[in-house]
């Protein structure tokens, strides 16, 4: 036979989830007809979930693949693909003390969107320069040790300790020959790349 729900189904459940009546799978059970009755209802419910499965996973793909466009916009600067980007998904400001009705009524949502993407543009802006303050710094202090080389400052003008390997001054080298190249500074950036190939050159030979 093809087989049989009846040892295995709680009544209460199929009542709930086929909309039948109590008696109807009574009678079924005691005729042995659950089973052909259940098989496609229960293909099609299956068939039903996997759908709204599928949905629902194809919504959160495009929700992400939008939040990472949205990035995208924000740190290439294209303010105006972020801001409808924040029209379309945002309604309400995650960062505001009076409620929400006192806040929207002081300010129209195309101020709030505006003055939220522009803090997070500001902040892109701020951390970028942060960076490029410490590579300033370092770069200053490079400088220095040009200014004052000699002889004996070759690890010291690298920046590597006197018991440094090989590759350790290849690498360190190939750092600093990348910031000080002339073709991406002015001044004595000649100078100061041509110290560098001596103090390489000294301490490979």
């Amino acid at each position: 036979s093809q087989g049989s729900y009846s040892m295995v189904l709680n009544a209460k459940s199929l009542q709930s989830t086929f909309d039948i009546s109590m008696t109807d799978i009574k009678t079924m059970r005691n005729k042995s007809q659950l089973y052909s009755f259940l098989a496609p209802r229960r293909d099609s419910k299956y068939a039903s979930m996997c759908k709204n499965q599928e949905q629902i996973v194809k919504e959160a793909e495009i929700k992400h693949y939008e939040t990472l466009t949205y990035l995208d916009n924000l740190l290439q600067g294209n303010e105006k693909a972020a801001l409808n980007f924040l029209f379309e998904n945002v309604n309400v400001p995650c960062d505001f003390s009076v409620s929400s009705d006192q806040y929207l009524s002081e300010r129209t949502k195309g101020d709030l969107l505006t003055e939220r993407i522009t803090r997070q543009v500001k902040f892109t802006s701020e951390e970028q320069s942060a960076r490029n303050r410490a590579r300033n710094d370092h770069k200053e202090k490079v400088l220095l040790l040009l200014d004052d080389c000699g002889d004996g400052t070759h690890y010291s003008l690298l920046g590597v300790g006197g018991d440094a390997s090989r590759r350790e001054i290849e690498k360190s080298f190939s750092n600093l020959a990348r910031q000080f190249h002339p073709d991406r500074n002015s001044g004595n950036s000649d100078e100061y790349f041509k110290l560098l190939n001596e103090a390489k050159e000294v301490l490979l030979c």
